[in-house]
């Protein structure tokens, strides 16, 4: 019985299903900072990437760092 329920966690490859699931997130994870790279550094969104829906929430989030560290930097007074 425990032989059978290991083989079902393994996938015809024989690769783990957490294997293939974190190297997802891990491509998920650089789609989103390479938005907030590109809108803090380069200004400007790569066309390449914007199909992924983490990029362009990497972007704004990236906008909203840039906006937040801009308003810090206004001398009052």
């Amino acid at each position: 019985l425990a032989i059978q329920i290991k083989e079902i966690f393994y996938m015809t490859n024989g690769t783990n299903e957490n294997d293939v699931l974190r190297h997802k997130r891990r491509g998920y994870l650089a789609y989103f900072k390479d938005g907030v790279e590109d809108a803090i550094l380069n200004e400007e969104q790569d066309t390449e990437k914007t199909f992924s829906d983490y990029y362009k929430q990497g972007y704004r989030h990236g906008l909203y760092i840039k906006d937040k560290q801009l308003i810090r930097e206004i001398p009052y007074g």
